[in-house]
């Protein structure tokens, strides 16, 4: 694995944004935890992922590239069975959901935390107990509230631990206003320049307002059968970002590729990773974007993160 390179030029503070893995089984026959990519102020990588990335005996992980190309495990959880979701808040702060299955007991224990200033795990209370299991599709405000996808809708939860709907009545593809809009299937979230709320919802990309306006931005993205899809239940989107005028990118696992949503809501390719690399997250950085990209079947490494130009240039930071 080579980390040597040291990034290209990083924004003051980082913007970028979640991504989700969605439990995909390798062919070595354990499931890789889904996670996050994220730019922190310092202009640290953060992301979710496997430890250690080859092997045997893996556990989730928080994984941190530096500055300087040294890639090492942040955190370690001490269970085999554990999901470690990544998102960053408008003020730049890094939130993580971790998600523990004890088989034995056969039941999930999920828990909130942030990376405080020292870069330590500080716990967010009230956090989640064994009965909840969100995933992925969270994000945390400025103020601290919890936004989080549940009962085909979005949620908000303050910081007293009260949860209220946001946005979504039922199953579906409606545009609206809280409990008169739908949501078929929210995969990722994430915050938009604007302060809207970005949302992949079975491959449309929508906005929310914050006071729960639904609005559809694109839905040219997804395709029924793609070349290279390794198998049906991997056709999914798992993670987003937002340029500061409005340009969204898109990881498409399923298509192998990176798609550029322009404003107006047309879908273009931004990157087309090849036939056997899937992205798995994206991160506004520079004058380009951050690309984390696993391989199925696996063979040797099965993870890589590159720096896409926005003129084509393609640096790789670890492969």
């Amino acid at each position: 694995m080579n980390a040597g390179h040291r990034f290209p030029p990083l924004p003051r503070a980082g913007r970028s944004l979640f991504l989700g893995l969605c439990c995909l089984l390798c062919a070595s026959g354990f499931a890789h935890p889904e996670g996050g990519l994220v730019i922190d102020t310092r202009g640290n990588l953060f992301f979710g992922y496997i430890y250690p990335l080859t092997g045997t005996g893996h556990h989730g992980c928080l994984w941190r590239l530096d500055p300087q190309g040294e890639l090492l495990p942040w955190y370690k959880s001490a269970h085999a069975n554990s999901h470690m979701y990544i998102a960053p808040n408008p003020s730049g702060e890094i939130h993580v959901l971790q998600r523990n299955f004890y088989s034995g007991a056969k039941r999930f224990e999920t828990q909130l935390w942030k990376l405080d200033g020292k870069q330590d795990r500080k716990i967010v209370t009230p956090t989640f107990l064994e009965r909840n299991r969100l995933g992925k599709t969270f994000l945390v405000t400025a103020e601290g509230n919890l936004i989080y996808a549940a009962s085909s809708g979005l949620h908000i939860r303050s910081t007293d631990g009260k949860s209220e709907r946001l946005a979504g009545g039922q199953r579906g593809r409606r545009d609206g206003k809280g409990i008169n809009a739908d949501f078929e299937r929210l995969e990722a979230l994430t915050w938009g320049p604007d302060g809207r709320i970005y949302v992949l919802d079975a491959g449309r990309l929508r906005t929310v307002t914050l006071d729960g306006l639904v609005t559809t931005r694109s839905d040219d993205m997804f395709l029924e059968n793609p070349e290279y899809l390794p198998q049906k239940s991997m056709n999914v989107f798992l993670d987003l970002a937002v340029a500061p005028d409005g340009t969204a990118y898109v990881a498409y696992y399923g298509n192998r590729r990176v798609l550029r949503v322009l404003p107006e809501g047309k879908s273009v390719l931004f990157l087309d990773s090849g036939p056997q690399w899937g992205p798995l997250g994206v991160a506004v950085g520079g004058d380009g974007i951050y690309v984390l990209e696993d391989r199925f079947p696996v063979e040797g490494n099965s993870l890589r993160l590159r720096w896409v130009g926005h003129d084509g240039t393609i640096t790789s930071l670890f492969d």
